[in-house]
């Protein structure tokens, strides 16, 4: 008799078997450590002991009801699958009960013993019924699983080790404020979070019932703070990522070698390779919920292929989970539904296509929606209240004009162009040999779907005003490493002379554009290796105010207010038990309608001609009692709106200091101090501006009536444009003074000014204006020099922005930068051009193709650069 993975015999199982032991013990051992974890110091142990008992173990039980046989590898998938599927249902019943998350670790690993108990019954009384057959398995050889072992052993200890670094500007701190907030308010979706106001603005719809998850394991460990368990969570991730592309690749292509290239690829070639934290990401709610996203393209391929109920199962709990995770993947779910159904009514031969029209393909679809509507009307009715203006930019477009739209490009597949080029070619060199192969067919479909719905221009302005910047997304619903790695694949056996998918000149195209694209990424490893230190700036990382942190929790109770500026404000609330005043740009929360002006109103601890009487009550209005004046921000870091520099921050300090009786010094330490807010009753209005921020203000009646340049921006004029010398050494640091006029009022927003500089370049009789830039380009390519460079700030640091510049004042604003060391030498113009700054930019056919573009401004002067 044959035994599968979960101890089933194929007749009969004894009422306890080996596996019912293994889930018996696990579960016993769960609630010992459940009583004493509180006193184990071993928090990264304790954390990875519970995920395994909450989630792998019930998963594991429940896989062997619902997946009666299988091999060991699909064993695996379903016990994360089922797991996950479990335990998140558990949190959403917790969350319409209002009940604490803390509860979760005791419903699992029950759970666990009933799945056991009824499986044992359904076992005796029902044999094999609803069991796999052999050609729903997949075989692969002892050779390709050493190798898939050996690659996801390596993945694991480079995230493991190299640990992510927290940029002060990534998602990262976004996620660990939310777990901490779930772990410390024992809610599913917490009524407070970030401010102590809490209520509709606080209530995020991004954020999914994986943090739930991850804070219930840590409240099992007998812990809030996610910091110290935040590798282990991206090396979960990381782990499961890699063995689903693996699962996924094999069970469409049916060949362990492409699923080994495709996990090859997505280590060491997708979105950058090790160049890349990508590994360490998954970490992300987005990113993790992309696993079961995966496993649900695969699911419905075999199900509309086979029709077996078994894999509507399956792909019904891939997609709760991955919707669970992160709702936005309820768009990706209907696009792939829409795209492979069609996929499959188009290859059906020989009548199938009315039964996938009339039964399959209904079927698929009302079962996920029935199993996603509750999750979804949840959360809509519960949490989604859109009101931030942040959130509302039009952004990641192409205008064709006439109204009319697509995707930009740029922005659409940044850091995917070199396997999206390839996933391309591979549509048309694997065409011609797939007819028949539904499967594939359905991968090839689905991949001229996404093309199909971004570069639509009759579709994207309709999406865009729905689904907003998640049309980028859509990308993740197939990613290219499918493609790239059957593509591969067939190449090498067409080299070998055995079948393939590609003819004979297919293969030569095919393995001349994988040689460029592959060596492409993987040339760009020796510039940058990410999983390095030496690849990490630690004053960009949130852990450059870990003295600050310590001094929080040490000398201010829980639930304190504190208001800082935007940047360190995002960083606290991850690393301490605080609310913050604002948050940072495009990471505040979509309902929160008073984002922006948060943002703004903080500006004023950094503005010594602010009335005092405004910081206090500012500081009042938000009921915030401390303050945290942080100069060590970099000068490369970049922000929406604004950020704090050393000498704004230096003088803020000095300031404060003058008033002891209103705030108290608690700490300070390197260009870093925090102040106790005491309250004030009555103030004098003496000493309130200590400093002018602009040394000299020339006032103007009326403006000249030559030499105004427009500066891109309704309200705003550039006097003048003064480089600190005319002559600059490439490699060095250039100083440059605008003149700004504001000419009426200018609403507050995200302005940012771009300095061009060019000089002529060799113009063949090819050359033409209209697609110069792709002209200059190649010559720069050629010539290993550049003709042109821009340059971008914020005017003023963004702290004396344009909204709050005097009408007809004359602003000198005055900024450094570095000369590039790749370009030519020789006589430069410069220009300047004013635009408001989004996350994703809109450009126009013009933008890409011609140097007359979006940053072009009127010239200003030239110097020379040697």
């Amino acid at each position: 008799m044959n035994s599968d993975a979960s101890g089933n015999t194929g007749v009969r199982q004894r009422w306890i078997g080996p596996a019912d032991w293994f889930i018996i013990g696990s579960t016993i051992i769960h609630f010992v450590l459940l009583l004493v974890a509180d006193h184990i110091p071993l928090h990264r142990s304790l954390f990875t002991f519970f995920y395994f008992s909450m989630v792998l173990v019930p998963g594991f039980s429940l896989s062997r009801l619902v997946f009666r046989e299988s091999g060991r590898l699909e064993r695996v998938i379903y016990s994360f699958l089922c797991g996950s599927t479990q335990i998140f249902l558990v949190l959403f019943l917790l969350a319409l009960a209002k009940a604490g998350i803390v509860l979760a670790a005791s419903i699992s690993p029950v759970l666990a013993i009933i799945f056991l108990i009824v499986n044992s019954l359904f076992s005796r009384d029902h044999g094999n019924r609803g069991a796999e057959t052999e050609n729903d398995r997949i075989t692969v050889t002892s050779s390709i699983i050493i190798i898939l072992t050996c690659l996801i052993v390596f993945s694991s200890i480079l995230v493991l080790y190299s640990d992510d670094p927290l940029s002060l500007t990534s998602d990262s701190p976004d996620h660990l404020a939310y777990m901490r907030t779930v772990a410390s308010s024992g809610e599913t979706f917490p009524e407070v979070n970030l401010y102590s106001v809490g209520g509709i603005l606080t209530k995020d719809l991004r954020k999914g019932l994986s943090h739930g998850l991850w804070a219930s394991i840590n409240l099992a460990s007998g812990r809030t703070d996610p910091i110290p368990v935040w590798p282990l969570i991206s090396v979960i991730g990381a782990i499961f990522m890699l063995l689903v592309v693996f699962y996924v690749a094999v069970r469409i292509f049916g060949d362990g070698s492409t699923g080994l290239l495709a996990v090859f690829i997505t280590i060491f070639i997708f979105m950058g390779g090790l160049s890349r934290l990508n590994l360490v990401y998954t970490a992300y709610s987005f990113l993790f919920g992309k696993i079961f996203g995966l496993l649900f393209l695969a699911y419905i391929i075999l199900y509309l292929d086979t029709g077996k109920r078994w894999m509507l199962i399956a792909a019904a709990a891939s997609s709760f989970c991955a919707v669970s995770t992160h709702i936005g993947h309820i768009i990706l779910h209907a696009f792939l539904m829409v795209t492979i159904s069609s996929a499959f009514l188009i290859e059906s031969r020989n009548g199938r296509w009315k039964e996938m029209l009339i039964q399959r393909v209904p079927l698929l679809g009302i079962t996920i929606i029935a199993v996603n509507i509750p999750y979804v009307l949840m959360r809509i009715i519960r949490d989604y209240a859109p009101n931030n203006v942040i959130h509302e930019h039009v952004q990641g477009l192409f205008q064709l004009g006439s109204g009319m739209m697509i995707m930009n490009p740029l922005p659409t597949f940044r850091f995917t162009v070199p396997l999206t080029f390839l996933a391309l070619v591979s549509v048309l060199l694997l065409w011609k040999k797939s007819a028949g192969l539904k499967r594939v067919r359905a991968i090839l479909w689905s991949t001229i779907g996404i093309f199909a719905v971004v570069f639509n221009p009759l579709l994207v302005p309709f999406l865009t005003k729905y689904v907003s910047y998640m049309l980028i997304r859509l990308k993740s619903s197939i990613p290219p490493v499918f493609l790239s790695a059957l593509l591969t694949m067939s190449v090498v056996r067409a080299a070998k002379g055995r079948k393939t998918n590609v003819t004979r000149f297919g293969a030569l195209v095919g393995g001349a554009v994988i040689v460029i694209v592959f060596g492409a990424v993987l040339i760009r490893l020796f510039s940058g290796f990410a999983y390095s230190s030496g690849s990490i700036n630690r004053s960009e990382t949130c852990y450059s105010l870990s003295d600050l942190y310590e001094v929080i929790d040490s000398e201010i109770p829980d639930g304190s207010v504190i208001m800082s500026d935007p940047i360190t404000s995002y960083c606290i609330p991850a690393f301490c038990n605080q609310y913050v005043v604002c948050t940072s740009d495009q990471h505040s929360i979509p309902n929160d309608s008073t984002a922006l002006q948060r943002i703004f109103d903080v500006k004023c601890l950094f503005l010594p001609d602010e009335p005092l009487e405004l910081i206090t009550e500012t500081l009042d209005r938000y009921g915030a009692d401390h303050i945290v004046i942080n100069g060590r921000i970099p000068s490369s870091m970049h922000s929406m709106y604004w950020k704090a520099d050393e000498s704004s921050a230096i003088m803020a300090i000095e300031r404060l200091r003058k008033y002891p009786e209103i705030f108290t010094e608690i700490f300070s330490s390197d260009r870093l101090a925090m102040f106790r807010y005491n309250g004030i009753s009555d103030i004098s209005p003496q000493g309130i501006t200590d400093i002018e921020i602009v040394e000299s203000m020339e006032k103007l009646d009326l403006l000249p009536s030559s030499g105004m340049k427009q500066s891109g921006i309704d309200g705003i004029v550039i006097r003048d444009v003064l480089p600190h010398s005319h002559t600059a050494s490439r490699g060095k640091m250039l100083s440059m003074t605008v003149e700004w006029i504001a000419t009426g009022e200018i609403p507050p927003g995200s302005y940012r000014a771009y300095i061009r500089f060019d000089r002529e370049f060799p113009k063949g009789s090819f050359y033409r204006k209209w697609y110069g830039k792709i002209y200059r380009k190649v010559i720069e390519k050629m010539r290993r020099n550049r003709y042109r460079f821009r340059t971008t700030h914020q005017p003023m640091n963004g702290l004396n922005s344009p909204d709050r510049w005097p009408e007809m004042t004359v602003m000198d604003d005055r900024f450094s930068f570095v000369v590039p060391s790749d370009i030519a030498p020789g006589e430069y113009t410069y220009s300047v051009k004013l635009l408001e700054h989004v996350q994703y930019p809109n450009y126009s056919l013009s933008d890409l193709l011609s140097d007359d573009d979006i940053y072009a401004g009127e010239i200003a002067g030239s110097l020379v650069i040697k």
